[in-house]
């Protein structure tokens, strides 16, 4: 299998390649964990986040729901995925040590 990762948060193009297709031997991935849920909702076969190093759970699920086609809890997911992203953004660019950081202090381990 070959695929492509798509960081660049231009969904636009994103989608507009995905549908083009490349048969069952390609995978597009979504990079951008804010597009994650409209990125599997489109045909995306996974994604790559850094944040999923924290808190892999809401990524696991999201992916689950968009397999089986329950888009409404697709988007659930979605949501609480950019509640945790705060993270990131309150690192201000900062956000690979931020991530490092946060799994450092959960220790591997995250509770509820």
């Amino acid at each position: 299998m070959v695929g492509f990762k798509d960081s660049s948060g231009d969904f636009i193009t994103f989608s507009r390649v995905l549908s083009q297709g490349k048969g069952e031997d390609f995978a597009w991935i979504m990079g951008e964990d804010y597009l994650g849920a409209a990125g599997l909702m489109v045909g995306a076969r996974g994604m790559v986040t850094g944040l999923g190093n924290v808190w892999v759970e809401p990524y696991i699920e999201m992916y689950r729901a968009a397999e089986k086609r329950d888009f409404k809890e697709t988007l659930k997911y979605q949501e609480k995925i950019n509640r945790l992203y705060e993270v990131i953004r309150t690192a201000r660019g900062r956000g690979v040590p931020a991530v490092k950081a946060a799994a450092s202090l959960l220790g591997g381990r995250r509770n509820g």
